[in-house]
């Protein structure tokens, strides 16, 4: 008897102080009079936004609370609203609460929050998006115009966005963008950012920490990363990057790859090399790794001051015009085959491989 109460006792206590979950929804259309900016401001919960060709906007209010009674649950519910304002240059949604609250009542719902509001919103895709949101999920679909994502915890998610700019920002979140179809401005602190599916004729990614995922990505490329490792296959374009301590490790790639590390390792598997300029790739204390397409050419200007170099292509070896002295161990200038822009690959005390593409 006694085994049998201690679970019952225990559930009872629970249900008692953490009380039960309401939620109650409510939903409104708007007639759309104004093709200006879409301005979202929202800090209670997550945001989802859908873009349709309608010329409206409908507003889906979520709203759950933990109270102990329905009666409660219907104060708290009153405490949680929104703003829909309407003006010739921009619609303004933005999260309402607790309007009746004293700060006492604020700070122990901020130490102890028992409500939340999520937002759903279908708005036409053709207007400029403004979301900025404080710990919530951002998750977009299906817009054709210019978008800026700010959110300081949750997560983005960006899928089917075709426009002439995409911008996100986050101190500490997965950012995600897929079928992204515009130039993209992403800086991240310590999340993780995944590009899948992108083509723009600008792609920027800062990320000081978090990892960065590409895959099949197009265009103008620049990655920045402190100690985020940069991962990525099938790449098209000019790739650029920059870290202090990660390592870079690209697939499939048709175009040129040029950046530098302090102490990662760098490995490129190329498709097609397309260089238009000289290109440089250094690492400070790691080993460069290159698999150049079968009939791969280029002047090369290889720095290996501690380590090695592996060249396994047909090369002939020249004067450096710029040299004075003996040759320096470590050194190596010539062409690959016909020659072509200048391939220049330094590392202090890393190796150096160069060699013919493996198809895997």
């Amino acid at each position: 008897m006694v085994k049998w109460l201690i679970p019952f006792l225990l559930f009872f206590c629970l249900t008692y102080v953490f009380g039960g979950e309401y939620s109650e929804v409510v939903e409104k259309d708007y007639p759309l009079r104004s093709l200006g900016n879409l301005n979202i401001v929202h800090s209670k919960g997550d945001v989802s936004i859908h873009g349709w060709a309608v010329d409206k906007v409908r507003v889906i209010l979520k709203k759950r609370v933990i109270a102990d009674s329905s009666e409660k649950a219907k104060q708290l519910f009153e405490l949680l609203d929104y703003r829909y304002e309407g003006y010739k240059d921009r619609i303004e949604i933005s999260n309402q609460y607790g309007k009746l609250m004293n700060i006492g009542d604020r700070l122990q719902e901020k130490n102890n929050p028992k409500t939340r509001s999520d937002l759903v919103i279908f708005a036409p895709s053709k207007v400029q998006l403004k979301v900025w949101v404080v710990d919530g999920k951002v998750a977009l679909k299906f817009w054709n115009e210019r978008v800026e994502v700010r959110s300081r915890s949750g997560s983005i998610e960006l899928e089917n966005v075709r426009g002439k700019t995409v911008s996100v920002a986050c101190s500490s979140c997965l950012a995600v963008l897929k079928q992204i179809y515009a130039d993209i401005k992403v800086s991240s602190k310590s999340g993780r950012v995944d590009l899948d599916t992108v083509q723009g004729s600008q792609i920027f990614v800062e990320n000081e920490s978090g990892f960065i995922q590409l895959f099949h990505v197009e265009g103008e490329q620049l990655y920045i990363s402190q100690n985020g490792a940069i991962s990525g296959r099938w790449l098209k374009g000019n790739l650029s990057f920059n870290t202090q301590q990660a390592s870079v490790k690209l697939k499939e790639v048709s175009g040129t790859v040029s950046g530098a590390t302090d102490s990662g390792d760098i490995h490129c598997a190329m498709r097609e090399w397309k260089a238009k300029d000289e290109t440089l790739l250094e690492s400070v204390q790691g080993t460069i790794s290159l698999e150049m397409p079968k009939y791969f050419s280029a002047n090369l200007d290889l720095w290996s001051l501690q380590g090695g170099i592996a060249l396994r292509f047909p090369f002939q070896k020249i004067p450096d015009p710029l040299l004075v002295g003996p040759e320096p161990a470590g050194h190596l200038v010539g062409v690959v085959r016909g020659g072509g822009e200048v391939l220049k690959v330094i590392t202090e005390s890393g190796d150096i491989h160069i060699v013919p593409r493996s198809d895997y």
